[in-house]
């Protein structure tokens, strides 16, 4: 077994043991700060449970969304100048002009995508270019809870193998998380350029 992986099941058996409020916390501190993956914890608890899977899909969405609104909010306060002094003012502009015409695509998009695409990068664009709170929370809500709501629904329809899968091959699941970032970038630099 990998460290990665070793370290993936050490910390999901440390937030396991407070239930639905580690699985609530393990996303929440996945959003605002350290990566983690708190689908790993939320597929146990779907696995075990399956007739809670709404309820754990609803936790791990607010806690994903409650630290996401955290570091936004954060960015927003202290951000925006910072990020307008480091990037030079022509792209600093039409970054922002694309922001604000496809905000809700920007942010509810990423947090879609399956981990570990480093989506705190959309959280930051999102506060540094001042997306309204009710537009960031409902985008990320509306991405985080489709995602856990089809992962959970994954877990049971493919049972253990879908854990299996984020426990043993989290390299795998970078990688191919790692491909679908390279795409999303490269199709957002085509937009930005052409606006």
């Amino acid at each position: 077994m990998s460290v990665l992986a070793h370290l993936f099941q050490l910390v999901e058996h440390l937030f396991s043991r407070w239930g639905v409020w580690g699985l609530f916390l393990m996303a929440f501190i996945d959003s605002c700060s350290i990566p983690m993956l708190p689908e790993v914890l939320m597929i146990a608890l779907v696995l075990q449970h399956p007739f809670r899977l709404p309820w754990y899909a609803l936790v791990a969405t607010a806690g994903s969304t409650a630290g996401s609104v955290l570091l936004f909010a954060l960015v927003r306060h202290w951000g925006g100048p910072w990020t307008e002094r480091h990037l030079p003012g022509e792209k600093f502009q039409r970054m922002h002009r694309w922001f604000e015409r496809h905000e809700v695509l920007a942010v509810a998009l990423p947090a879609l995508l399956p981990p570990p695409l480093p989506f705190k990068i959309f959280i930051v664009g999102a506060g540094a270019f001042e997306m309204s709170y009710p537009h960031f929370t409902a985008s990320m809500a509306a991405g985080r809870g489709l995602r856990y709501f089809l992962e959970a629904w994954l877990a049971l329809r493919f049972g253990a193998q879908a854990l299996a899968a984020l426990r043993h091959h989290p390299v795998s699941v970078m990688l191919v998380s790692c491909a679908l970032l390279g795409l999303g970038y490269g199709l957002g630099r085509r937009k930005i350029a052409s606006s």
